[in-house]
């Protein structure tokens, strides 16, 4: 060593000088590369379950790590709140790194875990969920039972929420109010009132056509020699009533006619009862086509409201049946939450989890730890000062 020492003598200085500025560098680099993390963690004392005879604690840590636990902690907390970008692992496996538990001594059932994270907060969040989440789990395998009450009222709660929002859906969709009934029995009575309504409009509307066809015998009993000629006259007054409900009576359509009518007159030499009952004819045949559109709009209106009334029918009976579905779901989940609360009291015991030391948030970061990175950078520097001293007595020693 003396003789290592005597040979680099000479180069001590700069070695002191590499050392330095390696071992500074190297820590640099290493506290920089470090993610800043805290480190949170609580020790908790398992109780032992009816079916345990020792105090392995095996099965409870498996249970402690395992998916399970990590997989309800990030859907209690979030995932995206715990672990924005995962990486190439999924957050499941990004949990399960960062969560840590030991037995603190030997024989003993006291557990310490701890969790690593950038948020002080978040970590002792996390850990504080950690230990809820696993004294539930512990209960489901030491009281398979009171599991079992539990997962069958969460079914029901899910089938009563469920119900409860198609019900909710129906009655928006539907827009039904609470008057529906009386406006159902307006509706009834509207509908009567139409039925009258419609009735005598068909009777006037069959008086009319019953005047009408009289009056077509009357017109094709009169003695005229061109029964064709007579046809066309009477048609041709029934198209200018149609034209004179349309149009004013200047109209060039209605002078044609008039033109037409006139020659008509003059082949047929038509005397005043031609004249008298091709008017009343025309007359006739305008109100019965008036008759019979209001009869058949009243129709429409009717034929409008039977529709509405069987569609709300129809609604009421399927809201009727919802709430009768909704109701029965919410007896259900009432017996099955008795059952859970009479398992309860049935069995009440500690919890199988019992906090000895909660968790705290910590005054500094785990994470990067100077000293080490201090520690390991000097090991660095050490090994470059030795080596360029080396380098540099090889480089600098003459030839024998």
């Amino acid at each position: 060593m003396a003789v290592f020492l005597n040979r680099i003598e000479a180069h001590l200085a700069w070695m002191l000088v590499v050392f330095l500025v390696t071992t500074l560098f190297a820590a640099a680099i290493f506290i920089y590369l470090q993610p800043l993390e805290y480190k949170v963690s609580s020790s908790v004392l398992i109780r032992q379950g009816k079916k345990q005879t020792g105090a392995d604690l095996k099965a409870e840590l498996a249970v402690l790590q395992g998916d399970a636990i990590a997989e309800q902690v990030l859907a209690a907390l979030g995932g995206e709140r715990l672990c924005p970008e995962p990486g190439k692992e999924n957050r499941t496996q990004w949990l399960q790194k960062r969560l840590l538990a030991h037995a603190v001594r030997t024989g003993t059932r006291i557990v310490e875990i701890s969790f690593r994270h950038a948020d002080a907060a978040l970590a002792v969040e996390t850990v504080s969920t950690v230990i809820r989440l696993f004294g539930q789990e512990l209960e489901k395998m030491n009281d398979p039972q009171t599991a079992l009450l539990e997962e069958e009222l969460h079914l029901r709660r899910k089938q009563m929420q469920q119900a409860q929002n198609v019900l909710a859906m129906f009655r928006q969709n539907d827009r039904l109010q609470g008057d529906d009934d009386w406006q159902m029995r307006y509706q009834e009575i509207k509908r009567g009132r139409l039925e009258a309504v419609l009735e005598e409009e068909t009777q006037l509307e069959a008086t009319l056509a019953g005047e009408l066809a009289k009056l077509r015998q009357q017109f094709a009993a009169l003695p005229t020699g061109d029964t064709e000629r007579r046809e066309e006259f009477l048609k041709m007054k029934l198209y200018r009533q149609e034209l004179l409900r349309k149009y004013d009576a200047k109209n060039s359509l209605i002078a044609s006619v008039n033109s037409q009518l006139s020659r008509l007159r003059q082949q047929l030499q038509a005397d005043e009862a031609l004249e008298r009952l091709a008017e009343q004819i025309a007359a006739a045949s305008a109100a019965h086509a008036k008759q019979q559109g209001e009869r058949e709009a009243a129709q429409r209106e009717l034929n409008q409201l039977a529709t509405s009334l069987m569609r709300q029918a129809e609604q009421k009976e399927t809201f009727s049946s919802l709430e009768a579905e909704v109701e029965k779901s919410r007896e259900l989940y009432a017996q099955q939450l008795n059952k859970v609360e009479e398992n309860r009291k049935a069995g009440v015991q500690e919890g199988y989890v019992t906090v000895i030391e909660p968790p705290q948030p910590p005054t500094k970061p785990d994470r990067p730890n100077k000293l080490r990175s201090f520690a390991a950078a000097a090991v660095i520097g050490l090994l470059v000062s030795l080596l360029w001293g080396l380098l540099r007595r090889r480089a600098t020693a003459k030839p024998n």
